[in-house]
């Protein structure tokens, strides 16, 4: 009986003993994505700061009172680790960043930071600051994700401006150095996440596996397996395309209207695009063939500016608008993440060829290839 006592003991001694230690390895595993960012400056012409996100600066993330020289934001979940600012307002509601030192490039100064895990502490005198032209750059210690945006800010990650084949590989190979080395870096995937369309998509898949699990399990490596899903490259076939004209006349199979599809993707705020706009009247007016088709496609999200463009621009070939149910796929199927944007198909909606910027020397490239698709 005693036996019988004891073991039932043990049993229960264990079961408790599990579950005072399991609760404080999950709340372990939470503590490790905490941000801590304390700052001691002294001169910032504000009761209170908020932190933003460094793209989107005006949206507030969140607010600490700046008192004595002391301010502190805390965040909770720093499992994606983001770039930052922190700003504040003037008595004349004029917006200012804070300013960092480069720790790792002292020429590269910055207004951002990485929300590095663990503590983030700012230090330094801001008195006297009221514009960017006199500055004084705080000092700021973080950890590694900090470390790798200051060693490489503000160079362009994956952007490859030479489409020649050989440049194009070189470039590639240092991008696939700098993830290799570097894989646990939020701010190289953002960086290559924004000049995606550099890149092929067997290209972007393979770096894409080199980072760490907390980089591929993030909401914008979600997007990027997403825009892989649905972006097509040349020789591949894009889906029916169907667009609302300025009279809201709906056309389908835009993309596959004629043996030659000219798809010009373009906006009315686009300096470029408007700029290339006789280089395309050129073409329209010289290219006769019944087996070839214009159609300008506008990327507005405002349908107003959009018709007081076309009005000013007076283009004589087929003009299209993206509706906004149908904007992120189409913009992603075609990877409009640049404009000016010349896409051909053939009949069957298969891309030809794909070419971004405005130059004039791409007059007489376009005219080679229509003459030589349409033989």
């Amino acid at each position: 009986m005693k036996k019988l006592f004891f073991s039932f003991l043990l049993i229960l001694v264990s079961i408790c003993t599990f579950a005072q230690v399991n609760p404080v390895k999950v709340a372990d595993f939470k503590a490790q994505y905490r941000s801590v960012i304390e700052g001691e400056v002294i001169g910032i012409p504000s009761s209170k700061l908020y932190l933003v996100d460094a793209y989107q600066w005006r949206n507030k993330l969140d607010s600490a009172e700046y008192k004595e020289g002391k301010f502190k934001f805390v965040i909770k979940d720093n499992k994606e680790p983001f770039l930052a600012s922190i700003v504040y307002f003037t008595k004349e509601n004029k917006m200012h960043r804070l300013a960092f030192i480069n720790n790792e490039l002292s020429k590269n100064n910055s207004v951002a930071f990485m929300t590095d895990d663990g503590l983030i502490k700012i230090r330094g005198d801001w008195t006297g600051v009221t514009s960017i032209f006199n500055l004084k750059p705080l000092k700021i210690e973080a950890g590694k994700q900090n470390r790798f945006y200051q060693q490489n800010y503000p160079e362009n990650i994956g952007i490859i401006n030479d489409e020649s084949p050989q440049k194009h590989t070189e470039s590639f190979n240092d991008t696939r150095r700098l993830v290799k080395e570097n894989p646990y870096a939020f701010y190289l995937f953002g960086e290559l996440y924004n000049n995606k369309s550099s890149f092929t998509n067997k290209e972007l898949e393979e770096l894409l596996i080199m980072f760490d699990d907390r980089v591929k399990k993030s909401t914008k490596a979600a997007e990027l397996n997403k825009y892989l899903m649905t972006r097509k490259e040349v020789n591949q076939l894009t889906s029916l395309l169907i667009l609302k004209n300025s009279n809201n006349i709906v056309k389908e199979g835009i993309n596959k209207n004629k043996k030659l599809n000219m798809l010009i993707f373009w906006a009315s705020w686009c300096v470029p695009c408007r700029s290339e706009i006789p280089l395309l009247k050129n073409i329209k007016n010289s290219i006769t063939s019944q087996d070839f088709y214009m159609a300008s496609i506008s990327i507005d999200k405002t349908r107003s500016n959009w018709l007081k463009a076309l009005k000013e621009e007076n283009m004589e070939w087929d003009q299209f608008i993206i509706e906004t149910n149908d904007f992120n796929r189409i913009k992603m199927e075609y990877d409009c993440s640049a404009i000016p944007l010349i896409i051909f198909t053939d009949q069957t909606g298969k891309i030809l060829k794909r070419t971004e910027g405005f130059s004039e020397n791409l007059l007489e490239e376009y005219r080679n290839f229509i003459k030589s698709a349409l033989e």
